[in-house]
C-alpha cells in the first residue's frame, strides 16, 4: 500500500474546524478511483469525508473520499495510489496512534498476594503490526519473596475496544500476554540457593495518547515458577508454603507464585 497515513486513527466522518491535507506524490497524474479524470501531483486543502480499508477476504479495494476546497470538488483515490494524508482534529477528542513501525516500552508495578506486595520494572522493545498483535521482546526485574527473578519473555497486546479505528474515544482497551523464562537471583544471600522457571502474565489495560507518546494502566493475572532452599526457622512463620519440605534444618520450597499485578507502562 504506497499511501502512508500520518495517523492511523481516522474517523469515518472527520468533525475539524481546520483544514485537512491531501498531498499526491509523484510526477505523473494518476487515475481515480471510480473516474475518468485524473489527478495531478500536488497539495490539495480540504475534508476527508470518507476512509476504508483494503479487505482481502471480500476483495474489497479501500481508499479515500476527500473534499477539495480549492476546487470544490470530491474526489475518491484507491489505497494503492501514492499520497499522503495529514489530518487536523482536536487531540482531546481523539486516540492519536504513535506514527512508528516499533514500539519501545517502560513499565514499572506492583505484584500482590499473601497480603504482601512487591515491585517490578521491565523494559520492551516490538513492532507495531496487528496481524502478529504489536509483539515485541523484553526482560526487566521481578521480586517476590525476596527472589530477585529476570525474566526474558515475549509478549503482545490487542485492541479490544474501541478494536474499528474508525471510533471515537480517548481511550482504548486491550489485552495483553506475556510469556518467557525466569532466572532467580538473591542478591542478599537470605536463600541457601533459588531457582527460576515459566513466567507468564496475561490481563487487560487502558490506555491513553499523548503528543508522542501512550501511557496506561494495566491489570492481570502473574504467575512465576520457583524453587528455593534456606535455613532460618523464622522464614517458616512469615512465608508459609504448603509445598515445603522441611528437613535437617533446611527448608525446601518449590512451586508456582500466583499473583495480581498492577502496572503503569509508557510506550514510545
Amino acid at each position: 500500500m504506497k499511501g502512508i497515513f500520518f495517523l492511523l486513527f481516522i474517523p469515518y466522518l472527520v468533525s475539524s474546524q481546520s483544514n485537512d491535507v491531501l498531498k499526491i506524490r509523484g510526477k505523473k497524474p494518476i487515475e481515480l478511483l471510480n473516474n475518468d479524470g485524473l489527478f495531478f501531483p500536488g497539495r490539495y486543502k480540504g475534508k476527508l469525508l470518507e476512509y476504508s480499508k483494503d479487505d482481502i477476504s471480500n476483495n474489497i479495494q479501500g481508499g479515500i473520499l476527500f473534499y477539495i476546497k480549492r476546487s470544490k470538488d470530491t474526489v475518491r483515490i484507491s489505497s494503492n495510489q501514492n499520497y499522503k494524508l495529514k489530518l487536523n482534529y482536536n487531540l482531546s477528542l481523539f486516540f492519536r496512534e504513535l506514527n512508528k513501525k516499533s514500539w519501545n516500552r517502560l513499565e514499572m508495578g506492583l505484584n500482590f498476594g499473601d497480603g504482601m506486595a512487591f515491585s517490578h520494572i521491565y523494559l520492551a522493545k516490538g513492532i507495531y503490526n496487528k496481524k502478529v498483535l504489536n509483539s515485541g521482546i523484553g526482560t526487566g526485574i521481578l521480586t517476590i519473596d525476596r527472589i530477585n527473578f529476570i525474566p526474558i519473555f515475549i509478549n503482545s497486546s490487542y485492541d479490544i475496544f474501541p478494536s474499528n479505528s474508525l471510533e471515537i474515544s480517548r481511550y482504548k482497551f486491550f489485552t495483553y500476554n506475556s510469556i518467557g523464562y525466569s532466572f532467580a537471583e538473591d542478591f542478599r544471600n537470605d536463600y541457601i540457593s533459588v531457582g527460576g522457571g515459566l513466567y507468564w502474565n496475561i490481563g487487560l489495560g487502558i490506555k491513553k495518547s499523548l503528543r508522542r507518546t501512550n501511557i496506561s494502566v494495566k491489570g492481570g493475572y502473574l504467575l512465576q515458577k520457583y524453587k528455593s532452599e534456606y535455613d532460618r526457622w523464622w522464614w517458616d512463620m512469615i512465608f508459609f508454603d504448603p509445598n515445603q519440605n522441611v528437613s535437617d534444618n533446611i527448608t525446601r520450597r518449590e512451586g508456582n507464585y500466583k499473583r495480581f499485578i498492577l502496572s503503569f507502562t509508557v510506550t514510545f
